[in-house]
């Protein structure tokens, strides 16, 4: 988690010094530096790390052209009415303390017959048991896309997008299917 945060940050900051949210140019950018920052992280895990800031930097930019954009309008307003203008606070570049891992087909796989997960780390690929409870069945079998690896609480989850909710339900040494999480319990 730490490398693909650096590698997520890294991109935050060149895409933001440049005013750059294009995926393509800043993969071109980034990427063989990204790769030698980040030297334990797959190709592929550092690729979603620059898509995932390239969303960040899409979102980020556009958000501060228009605040830049609103502000001279707030401050003639404020005037008009008598008021002081309000003090303008800038949108900052992006950065993460401890970016969440997007996994993708390459990068994860899930295995409903043997109820094991595999990821792909920088010690290579592991392989954890999960349970499912017997009211989240009807999910058993869904199919497999992103998914996203956090810690919350000092608990491992790996959040998968699932079209139908079911209740959270916690675990110990064996992840859960639930939510569409699985949680390292």
């Amino acid at each position: 988690m730490a490398q693909f945060t650096v590698a997520y940050n890294h991109v935050c900051a060149y895409g933001w010094q440049h005013g750059e949210k294009n995926g393509v140019k800043l993969h071109h950018a980034t990427y063989y530096e990204t790769k030698a920052l980040c030297s334990g992280l797959v190709s592929d895990l550092l690729i979603q790390a620059r898509v995932k800031a390239t969303e960040t930097l899409r979102s980020a930019l556009t958000w501060k052209a228009k605040k830049e954009a609103a502000y001279p309008k707030k401050g003639a307003k404020a005037q008009k009415q008598g008021r002081p203008a309000p003090t303008f606070k800038p949108v900052r570049c992006p950065h993460s303390e401890q970016c969440a891992v997007r996994y993708n087909v390459h990068t994860y796989s899930l295995n409903w017959a043997m109820q094991t997960v595999r990821v792909s780390t920088t010690q290579g690929k592991m392989s954890v048991p999960f349970l499912v409870p017997h009211f989240s069945e009807r999910y058993r079998g869904c199919k497999v896309a992103t998914a996203d690896l956090l810690s919350r609480n000092g608990k491992w989850w790996l959040q998968r997008p699932s079209q139908k909710a079911p209740v959270i339900y916690p675990g110990d040494e064996w992840l859960f299917l639930v939510w569409g999480w699985i949680g390292l319990g």
